[in-house]
């Protein structure tokens, strides 16, 4: 058996602790310039490393030009399944009940959907250059952008912004990691630390100051109102923030076996799980923080890091082991 890559395990757990950090701090209507910061610095990495990560480990869903059905079917199954779920909910609880549509992602859910997207279309890229296609990305993102008509349906914007992140990572080759890992700890850390620095240097202490926006990755041209010249090149110094802080992960997480490792295994179950606990709590109003105090935001941390841990208990993985195996059956009838 392969060796499992304990680098992207670890870097994985410590994302998804952001992501579920990240929901909780933005429920918080009343936050301190310190909570949005972090919170700014959050969404500043966490997805594109993640879309970065699923790029990095997808070389192989394409086998002699066709797709792995069964990888992307599962994939697929889990959002359909979710988003049904999500949509039931916020009619039952009235929560945004004019905004109901398969096909238009409940919170995070954009990410499968547009993970799908990319893997359907791997036995293109794979007999393209990279020199070619991440440029093309970059630039076709930018342009699509300026569509008033890119939006949350089908998740488009979203799915071009983050696809130079995916493409970046499957065309990377494994020894371009390696060596960056294989530096002394003495040079990778103090070099981590200089991409977190200039990371966060980039966009907090520059004046334009819709950099949140933008790190969503949904928002517009004509939504941000800022001219396309402009807007686009804050655009790809978004991407270079992004890229920073990925290095900086690269160089800094270690790569052994260490106790989180299976939380980062488990982040998938843990992602969609921690969605529908944000649905009921925070957005549906049955929980409100009305302050925020440096009390508040630590406590909201804590119970972020201890939702991460208890939704990657392996009970927890049932359902999505229960969704596989029903995938696996309709593709095995389908081979027959």
């Amino acid at each position: 058996m392969k060796e499992r890559d304990y680098l992207w395990d670890n870097i994985k757990a410590l994302l998804i602790f952001f992501v579920v950090a990240g929901h909780v701090l933005e429920m918080n209507p009343v936050r301190s310039e310190f909570a949005m910061g972090v919170d700014a610095f959050i969404y500043s990495f966490h997805m594109p490393a993640f879309v970065f990560a699923s790029g990095f480990f997808s070389k192989n869903i394409s086998v002699d030009g066709k797709v792995r059905a069964e990888k992307a079917g599962t994939i697929f199954a889990y959002y359909i399944v979710f988003q049904g779920l999500m949509m039931i909910l916020r009619a039952v609880f009235n929560i945004y009940p004019d905004n109901l549509s398969l096909f238009s992602p409940c919170s995070g859910l954009w990410y499968l959907l547009v993970l799908f997207a990319y893997y359907l279309i791997t036995p293109i890229i794979e007999k393209l250059p990279a020199w070619l296609v991440i440029p093309s990305s970059v630039l076709l993102a930018l342009f699509i952008a300026n569509d008033s008509g890119a939006g949350h349906y089908f998740t488009i914007l979203r799915a071009f912004t983050f696809a130079p992140y995916f493409f970046l990572g499957y065309y990377l080759n494994g020894n371009v990691i390696k060596k960056m890992r294989s530096l002394k700890a003495y040079f990778r850390y103090p070099l981590a630390a200089v991409c977190v620095a200039g990371s966060i240097c980039s966009w907090a202490f520059t004046p334009w100051i819709s950099w949140m926006k933008l790190f969503f990755g949904k928002v517009n041209n004509v939504a941000l109102k800022t001219d396309f010249i402009d807007v686009s090149l804050c655009r790809l110094w978004a991407y270079a923030i992004a890229l920073l802080m990925i290095a900086a992960l690269i160089f800094a997480v270690p790569d052994k076996k260490s106790v989180v490792a299976k939380v980062g295994q488990n982040s998938l179950q843990i992602y969609l799980l921690h969605m529908i606990i944000v649905l009921l709590l925070f957005v549906s109003d049955w929980v409100i923080i009305p302050i925020d105090t440096d009390l508040v935001f630590w406590l909201s941390m804590l119970g972020a890091l201890a939702t991460t841990i208890l939704l990657s208990l392996w009970f927890f993985g049932y359902p999505f082991k229960w969704i596989q195996s029903g995938v696996k059956k309709i593709y095995s009838i389908k081979k027959k």
